[in-house]
C-alpha cells in the first residue's frame, strides 16, 4: 500500500503547481492549456487513489494482503486511467459543444473555462463526491468488522482465562514444578485474514517438569499440580482496539479535511453553474480549501506511521517486562 500512498502524494503535490501559477498565464494559450490538463488530471487522480487505498484496506481485512495485491492492475487502471478519460473528455466536449477553448480562466487557475461550467461538475465534482461517500462507507464497514473481531477475541480471552482446578485425581502421584500459562497469539502478519481466530495456547511443556519417583510408592495418592496463573492482555485483542482507534482518527481527519476543502468549492461551482452571484467570502473560502486539499491525507498517513511506531515500541517494552518477570 506504500506505493499507492506515494501515488496519492504525487498527485496532490503536482496539483498544487497550477494553483501556484494561478491565472497569470491565461494569455498564453499553450501554457494555460498545459496547466488546465495538469489540474484536471491530478485532481481526479488524487480522488481515485484515495478511494483505492480504502478499497485495498478493505480487501486486506476481509481476505488477506495477497488477495488485495492481486488487483494491482485494476488499481492502476482506475488510478491513472480514469483521470485520463476525464481529461480527454474535456476536449471531446469542446469539439461537440464548440464554445471556444475548453481550458481558460477558472478563477483560481487555468482549468475548465466558464463557458463549459457543466463540465466542471460532470468531469470532477461528481466523481469526487462519489469517491468520498464510498470511502466513508468502506471505513465504516472496516470499523464494524474490527469491532466484531475485538468482541470475539475478548470472548476467547475470557474463556481461556477461567480458573483451573488446583487438584485432580490421578495415580501414581507426580509432583511437578510450577509453570506459567502463557498466551501466545497466532501470527497473522503473513497472509492470514481477519477470519482467523486467535487461540491462546495452554499446552505445558512436560519436559520441564521434574518427577518425584519416591512419591510413586504411595498408593491412592493424588497428582498435585500448581500453576501460577497470571492475568494478561491478549496481544491480538489489544491490537484490534488500537486499530479501531487509529481508524477512527484517520477517518475523522480525512472526512473533515475533505469537507473543509471541497464543500465551499462545490457550492461555488454550483452557484456559478446556476448563474447566481457568488459572494466574495465564498470565493476566498473555496480558494483556501482547494489550496489545503492535499494536507488531510498527508496528516492522516503521517499520524498512522507515528502511531504504528509507538505501538511497536510499547509492544517491545511490554515483552521485555514480561520476560524479566
Amino acid at each position: 500500500m506504500a506505493i499507492m500512498q506515494a501515488f496519492l502524494s504525487l498527485s496532490d503535490l503536482i496539483s498544487v503547481i497550477p494553483f501556484m501559477v494561478g491565472t497569470r498565464v491565461v494569455g498564453n494559450t499553450d501554457v494555460c492549456t498545459f496547466m488546465g490538463i495538469l489540474t484536471q488530471y491530478t485532481m481526479n487522480a488524487s480522488s481515485c487513489w484515495s478511494f483505492l487505498i480504502a478499497a485495498y484496506c478493505y480487501l486486506t481485512i476481509i481476505y488477506n494482503s495477497k488477495v488485495a495485491e492481486s488487483y494491482w492492475w485494476w488499481y492502476n487502471a482506475h488510478g491513472w486511467g480514469t483521470p485520463l478519460v476525464a481529461t480527454g473528455a474535456m476536449f471531446i466536449a469542446q469539439d461537440i459543444m464548440q464554445r471556444g477553448n475548453v481550458i481558460g480562466d477558472a478563477t483560481y487557475e487555468c482549468w475548465i473555462s466558464s463557458a463549459y461550467q457543466e463540465l466542471r461538475m460532470a468531469l470532477l465534482y461528481v466523481m469526487l463526491w462519489l469517491h468520498f461517500f464510498a470511502i466513508l462507507f468502506i471505513y465504516t464497514v472496516i470499523f464494524f468488522l474490527i469491532q466484531q473481531r475485538s468482541r470475539e477475541l475478548s470472548d476467547t480471552q475470557n474463556y481461556v482465562s477461567d480458573p483451573i482446578p488446583q487438584r485432580a485425581p490421578l495415580s501414581p502421584t507426580m509432583h511437578m514444578n510450577h509453570s506459567p500459562i502463557s498466551h501466545v497469539p497466532v501470527d497473522t502478519s503473513q497472509g492470514h485474514d481477519m477470519k482467523s481466530v486467535y487461540f491462546p495456547h495452554q499446552i505445558p511443556d512436560f519436559h520441564q517438569y521434574s518427577l518425584d519417583r519416591d512419591a510413586s510408592k504411595h498408593e491412592n495418592a493424588t497428582l498435585s499440580i500448581t500453576i501460577s496463573h497470571r492475568s494478561t492482555v491478549t496481544v491480538p485483542a489489544e491490537r484490534m482496539k488500537n486499530s479501531k482507534n487509529r481508524l477512527i482518527v484517520k477517518t475523522f481527519i480525512i472526512s473533515v479535511g475533505f469537507l473543509v476543502s471541497w464543500v465551499p468549492a462545490t457550492i461555488n461551482r454550483v452557484m456559478g453553474l446556476l448563474a447566481y452571484r457568488v459572494p466574495y467570502s465564498l470565493v476566498v473560502m473555496a480558494g483556501a480549501g482547494l489550496a489545503l486539499s492535499g494536507f488531510p491525507n498527508a496528516i492522516a498517513f503521517y499520524l498512522g506511521r507515528v502511531w504504528d511506531a509507538y505501538e511497536d515500541r510499547m509492544a517491545r517494552r511490554k515483552s521485555s517486562l514480561l520476560v524479566s518477570t
